[in-house]
């Protein structure tokens, strides 16, 4: 792409969207609990890295394990790498 050119209307939307860093994250994250909860519901346990190693949740332990995360973001840096 040349970027003497101005952008189209339908590529400006594009950058803008894809710029809204902390919306996109919040939308992620929402998804991501929404699974988590429908995987809890239909019985069926979830794989997790922790502690450089794959940790199976039981279903039973989602919500438990959907606090502990959110705890954890909670008091995380902005941009701060997760493990």
């Amino acid at each position: 792409m040349d970027i003497s050119q101005p952008l189209h209307d339908a590529e400006r939307a594009l950058n803008e969207r894809v710029a809204n860093i902390p919306r996109i994250r919040e939308a992620m994250g929402l998804a991501i609990r929404d699974a988590l909860l429908q995987h809890s519901r239909a019985g069926n346990p979830i794989a997790v890295w922790r502690d450089q190693q794959v940790v199976w949740i039981q279903p039973e332990d989602i919500p438990a394990e959907l606090a502990r995360v959110s705890a954890a973001e909670a008091t995380q840096a902005p941009g701060a790498a997760r493990d």
